[in-house]
């Protein structure tokens, strides 16, 4: 017997162990019966012919009565699928095997006859690095299948399938448990999904969803722990009965309403309670409980005291009319808690919704809808929830909607708690807000100017709106403004604390002042403070924002003088298709992008500190950056498509790049970067894929991890009056032509001074300094190009610290030399006021003055040497 046992437990196996209570009388007897259910590890099966078929020797000859068998194995294999069985006749059984999925454990298609039976399986299903879906079942073109008694156990309903169905009929699927996972029918007909068990982790969403699918049944679904849905969409005979959901949904959509009346819908329960499902009733109060209500092609109906919790979709009305909504409770819903389609006359009314995770109320082109003495409260607990949805979504979303009512609502909400679109003659009236999104409720100036907005505050504050105005004087008395086609405004001394929405939204408006106010939102989010459109002439000074961003687009003549933004999830302040902008004298600490312009023009930046975060400037002409210092960032400055640029005085603390410049081919440009200070990161300049004039002189260009200067694939670059020193490669010319590189120092960078690749012809390379530049090598520069000249015309060279007449070589295949080498370093008369740039608020200071000590101690030596 102990070899049986022994023989038994070296093989391969998995083993089952049941115990059995037998009751005899009086005394509990424990029997242990251990039952051996052997699996043999098997490779991966690929089938696409009945001759693939036999190559297996599966037990059976595929005929009804004898079914092919695959049984009694253990998939753990690494290649995409488990069971591949495509174009075939035969009949199959796949009965107690074992798979542990990293791809697709079965995959069934082009089945062109035969019946597949799956049956008493375990399918687990782990998330891995290499596949982020994963199928236990895929189906496609294929018909009379049975999936019963098998156990599908995910690990994450996010990204984690069960059963896929396309293209299929004839399917059965019965008695199985399925968790974490989601099951999706499309494309098919004949489907039966009876007597399933879904179990769901805690805070997860899985569902079954069946799209375009005839004669579908789905029935006696139990699911547990937390949300499962039933999605029926352009279904034909969808048949939902005895389904019961702990929490959860059944969503049912057609684009015909005459498709509603052939489903059969009943006796389904979510959280113990019935799903109410009503086609074409009228005159009727629905009172009696009911988990959600989906409620189509009806009128004269009052749905009332229901207290829904923990749904998707509280009420759904569609093709509606003269229905009501009223007194009633709607708590925890993942999707809308009220949504309204094409409808009429609706009335929603003393109703109380909290802690949507999409809009409280959602209307659709359903005029003349009432939305009254309702209490709304979004808010969830900090940390609590949170999410993309959340966020974009508002309390009151109203869309194509006209003559509808908005009136004595409180409404409690870090989000947007209003937007209004394409809603003429409608009234916003006498509500309490937090928040509303104004862009929504002016992004139409003709159907603006239709609505009655009146008696509404926000934050406890008037919620101040001035159309065809003028002299306007706004104080802390406001909370949110709005201003159209006025003038001579001015907003001062205000503060502001934001929700979602914006503050200010200012449209064709001209001659604003904005003085002494502060935009703070509470959370760390993406807020935006103001919204500047078509206007002019506008001053700001000494405002500060906190989480919050401008938008300025199609104005002219900007004056932005002391301004402060704080901003680590957003652009601080973004400028569009505008011109004339003078920004001095500011203050921005962003983790990305401090401005941003685009299709500008006349633009001039100056005395302003970037702390992290960059300027980016597209399509833009005559640009001026000056005397900014940037600490602590990625990248500084990148200017693409750009023309008449100037980068001057400037102090740069980076770790990727100082400047970047790319595609500029307009000609003229003018593009000079002169007097500036780039503390080393990775690199200094970039120059990519310009043609025109671009000048270099005059900067300090020291430790970058790569190259100080790098030019690809550009033309005409002059390069003088520079320190370059530390870097790895002082300047790289790459697939780059004409460039002049003259009165330069290059001191110790650890690879070459100046680097020209193949492709780079016709540079002159002249009086210059190269002071031990790779200094493990043999030569302090590399020329890999053609007719590239290291003199100028009058036969004047270079100073090499390490070479005579004799050993003026360049390393590369274009064998250049320096026919004219200097006795003596040349007297380089570059400016060195890029140090004298005030740092004293900025903590850059201390790095900026070790900079000035260290090239003062090279100097010194220099000047050794020449001695």
């Amino acid at each position: 017997m102990f070899n049986i046992l022994k023989s038994i437990f070296t093989k391969k196996t998995v083993l089952i162990t049941s115990v059995v209570l037998l009751i005899l009388s009086s005394t509990v007897t424990i029997l242990m019966v251990t039952v051996f259910n052997e699996y043999e590890i098997h490779r991966s099966i690929e089938i696409d012919s009945d001759e693939d078929v036999l190559k297996y020797n599966f037990p059976g000859d595929g005929s009804e009565e004898f079914p092919f068998l695959i049984e009694n194995f253990k998939f753990k294999t690494n290649e995409l699928v488990d069971v591949h069985i495509f174009n075939t006749t035969y009949n199959f059984i796949i009965r107690n095997c074992y798979f542990i999925t990293k791809g697709w454990s079965i995959v069934i298609g082009n089945q062109i006859s035969g019946r597949i039976e799956i049956v008493g399986n375990t399918f687990k299903l782990k998330l891995n690095d290499k596949y982020i879906i994963q199928i236990a079942i895929n189906m496609g073109e294929a018909q009379n299948i049975s999936i019963e008694r098998n156990r599908f156990l995910g690990e994450s309903s996010n990204f984690q399938t069960g059963l896929i169905s396309s293209f299929c009929s004839d399917i059965s699927i019965q008695d199985n448990y399925f968790k974490s996972l989601t099951i999706r029918f499309s494309y098919s007909q004949n489907i039966i999904m009876n007597n399933n068990e879904i179990e769901i982790e805690k805070d997860a969403y899985s569902y079954v969803s069946a799209y375009d699918v005839t004669n579908i049944t789905i029935s006696s679904t139990v699911s547990t722990h937390d949300y499962l849905g039933l999605h029926v969409s352009n279904c034909i005979r969808a048949n939902l009965f005895n389904n019961s959901l702990l929490k959860g949904d059944i969503i049912i959509r057609n684009y015909q309403v005459e498709e509603y009346y052939k489903h059969q819908i009943g006796d389904n329960f979510i959280n113990g309670k019935e799903f109410g499902f009503f086609v074409n009733i009228t005159d009727q109060e629905l009172s009696e409980q009911y988990s959600s209500i989906h409620l189509i092609q009806s009128s004269n109906i009052i749905i009332i005291d229901q207290n829904q919790n923990g749904i998707n979709t509280g009420m759904k009305l569609e093709l509606c009319l003269n229905c009501s909504i009223v007194n009633n409770s709607i708590a925890d819903s993942r999707s809308d808690s009220i949504a309204i389609f094409n409808s009429n006359h609706t009335l929603i009314d003393n109703t109380v919704i909290s802690q949507s995770r999409s809009e409280s109320i959602f209307i659709d082109s359903s005029p003349n809808t009432t939305i009254k003495d309702c209490s709304i409260n979004d808010n969830y607990a900090s940390g609590e929830y949170q999410s993309y949805l959340y966020i974009t979504a508002r309390s009151i979303k109203i869309i194509d909607s006209p003559n509808s009512t908005i009136e004595n609502n409180q409404i409690s909400s870090e989000r947007c708690s209003l937007e209004m679109k394409y809603s003429p003659d409608s009234a916003i009236l006498s509500n309490k807000f937090t928040s509303v999104d104004i862009t929504s409720l002016i992004s139409d100036k003709e159907v603006f100017n239709t609505l009655t907005i009146d008696n509404n505050t926000l934050n406890e504050k008037q919620l101040g709106i001035f159309i065809d105005q003028q002299n306007i004087e706004i104080n802390q008395n406001y909370s949110q403004i709005i201003a159209i086609n006025s003038s001579e405004i001015t907003i001062s001394n205000t503060d502001f604390e934001l929700r979602e929405a914006l503050a200010i939204s200012l449209y064709n408006c001209t001659n604003i002042i904005l003085n002494s106010c502060s935009f703070t939102a509470k959370s760390s989010t993406t807020h935006k403070a103001i919204y500047f459109r078509n206007c002019s002439f506008v001053q700001i000074e000494d405002v500060s924002f906190e989480n919050s961003s401008v938008e300025v687009r199609y104005c002219d003549n900007f004056e932005i003088n002391n301004l402060h933004v704080v901003n680590l999830y957003n652009t601080g302040i973004v400028f569009s298709d505008g011109m004339d902008l003078t920004l001095e004298n500011c203050f921005f600490k962003t983790n990305y992008r401090s401005l941003e312009l685009s299709n500008m023009q006349n633009i001039l930046i100056s005395k302003t500190i970037c702390n992290q975060g960059k300027i980016d400037v597209f399509s833009s002409d005559n640009i001026t950056i000056q005397e900014i210092q940037f600490i602590e960032a990625y990248n500084c400055i990148w200017i693409s498509n750009s023309s008449r640029i100037n980068i001057l005085h400037n102090l740069f603390q980076y770790e990727e790049t100082a400047i970047s410049l790319t595609e500029i081919d307009i000609v003229p440009n003018n593009i000079t970067i002169m007097n500036n200070t780039l503390l080393g990161g990775k690199k200094g300049i970039v120059l990519t894929l310009i043609t025109g004039q671009v000048e270099i002189k005059e900067n300090a260009i020291v430790g970058n991890s790569e190259e100080g200067i790098w030019a690809h694939h550009c033309d005409y670059v002059t390069i003088s009056n520079n320190f370059i020193a530390n870097n790895e490669i002082g300047v790289f010319l790459e697939s780059s032509s004409h460039c002049l590189i003259s009165y330069n120092i290059f001191e110790r960078n650890t690879n070459f001074g100046v680097k020209l690749s193949s492709f780079s012809k016709y540079n002159h390379i002249y009086l210059n300094n190269f002071i031990e530049n790779n200094i493990k090598g043999d030569y302090q520069v590399y020329d890999d190009g053609q007719n590239n000249r290291w003199n100028s015309v009058s036969l004047i060279g270079n100073f090499w610290s390490n070479c005579n007449q004799d050993n003026c070589g360049t390393d590369g295949t274009g064998l250049a030399r320096d026919y004219h080498p200097l006795d003596e370093p040349v007297d380089i008369p570059y400016n060195a006021s890029y140090f004298n740039i005030d740092t004293s608020e900025n903590p850059i200071n201390f790095g900026a003055f070790v900079l000035a000590m260290s090239l003062l101690t090279i100097f010194v030596l220099r000047k050794r040497k020449k001695s």
